[in-house]
């Protein structure tokens, strides 16, 4: 439980800093632009994250579809 808790005061420091960020930047924009990089903003969080590591969902991804598994014995001639 206190991972969690600690993972989520993560998150929400990098959304008030992204936030922060924004609002320096955004000075004089229109509202099209502000929605616009509003939306990016929220994309770039939602793929940041992500509570496990890449390797971790390569193997997850690899291991849902399926990869081939070695049924055979020990056969030094018959390989090419």
């Amino acid at each position: 439980m206190r991972w969690c808790f600690l993972t989520l005061l993560v998150f929400v420091r990098k959304v008030v800093v992204w936030i922060d960020w924004l609002f320096k930047i955004m000075v004089g924009r229109t509202n099209a632009q502000i929605a616009e990089a509003l939306a990016t903003l929220a994309g770039i969080m939602a793929r940041d994250h992500q509570p496990r590591r890449e390797d971790e969902a390569r193997l997850e991804h690899f291991m849902k579809h399926k990869p081939p598994t070695f049924t055979g014995g020990y056969n030094p001639e018959g390989a090419v």
